[in-house]
C-alpha cells in the first residue's frame, strides 16, 4: 500500500516509498492504492473508485462521484445544502435506492410518502396487572405496542406525563407541549379484558372520544384492539383519547 505525503510542488502527490505522481489527488487514487492520514479537501470535481473508507474530518466541495461497492464514512455525514425536497429525486441528499436507519430519524419539515406508511412494532407483553408496573407500561408506550394473552382481566396504568417525557428522552426523543404519542393495546389473543388506567387524573385527563364506545379505556375480547393517543398540553400534563 502506498502512503500519500505532502509535496512542495503544487499539483504533486508523493507516494512513498519510491513513487511520485504528478496530478491531482484523483490521479493518485486511480493509479495506486493510496492512504492519507490527514484531512483531504477537494475543490474540484473528483471521482473516487472502489470501496473506500473515510475517517476524520474530510470536506468534499464541487461535484464529486463516489463509484464502487461501498463508501464507508466513520464519522458524521453533514450536508450544508438547503435544497428543499419536493419529490423523491430532489433535496440536499438524494439516493436512487432505499435508506436504512438503525436509530432515530428526526425530521424538521413535512414527511411526505407516495405509498403506504407501515409500522413494525416489537410489543411489550403484560399478562398480569402486577407485571404491568409503571416502568413496564411506559416501555410499552415507547415501543408503541402493549400485548396481552391473559385469561384474567388485566389493568395497565400509565405513568405521569413527566416520567414518560423522561423515558422518551432516554430513547433520544424530546417531548414538549404539542407532542402527540400514539400506542396500541393488542388483546386479540387474550381471553379477558385489558383496561388502560391513568395516574389518578393527576397529570392525565381522559377525553371523550367521538368514536362510539371510544370513551371507555377497556379493550375487550370483542373489539380486540385499542389505539390510544396522548396529547401533551405541557411537559407535565396531557389528554388521553381513544382513537379505535
Amino acid at each position: 500500500m502506498a502512503i500519500l505525503s505532502p509535496s512542495s510542488t503544487p499539483g504533486r502527490v508523493n507516494i512513498s516509498p519510491t513513487k511520485t505522481r504528478v496530478g491531482n489527488f484523483n490521479d493518485a487514487v486511480q493509479a495506486d492504492e493510496a492512504t492519507t492520514y490527514r484531512q483531504v479537501f477537494t475543490n474540484s470535481n473528483q471521482t473516487f473508485y472502489g470501496s473506500n473508507t473515510y475517517s476524520g474530518a474530510n470536506t468534499f466541495s464541487g461535484s464529486n462521484t463516489f463509484s464502487g461497492t461501498t463508501q464507508t464514512f466513520s464519522g458524521a455525514i453533514r450536508s450544508t445544502s438547503t435544497t428543499q425536497s419536493t419529490n423523491s429525486g430532489t433535496g440536499a441528499i438524494n439516493t436512487a435506492g432505499g435508506i436504512g436507519v438503525a436509530k432515530n430519524a428526526t425530521i424538521g419539515g413535512i414527511l411526505v410518502t407516495s405509498q403506504v406508511s407501515a409500522q413494525n412494532h416489537t410489543g411489550v407483553a403484560i399478562n398480569t396487572t402486577a407485571a404491568g408496573t409503571l416502568a413496564v407500561v411506559t416501555s410499552g408506550v415507547v415501543a408503541g405496542l402493549i400485548t396481552s394473552t391473559s385469561a384474567a382481566a388485566v389493568t395497565v396504568t400509565l405513568d405521569s406525563v413527566a416520567n414518560m417525557v423522561t423515558a422518551f428522552a432516554t430513547a433520544g426523543v424530546t417531548l414538549a407541549a404539542g407532542s402527540q404519542i400514539e400506542f396500541i393495546i393488542d388483546n386479540s389473543a387474550g381471553a379477558n379484558t385489558v383496561t388502560l388506567a391513568v395516574d389518578g387524573g393527576a397529570t392525565i385527563a381522559t377525553a371523550t372520544s367521538a368514536i362510539t364506545g371510544g370513551a371507555t379505556l377497556t379493550v375487550s375480547t370483542a373489539n380486540k384492539i385499542g389505539k390510544f393517543s396522548l396529547y401533551l398540553t405541557s411537559a407535565t400534563a396531557g389528554i388521553l383519547s381513544r382513537v379505535i
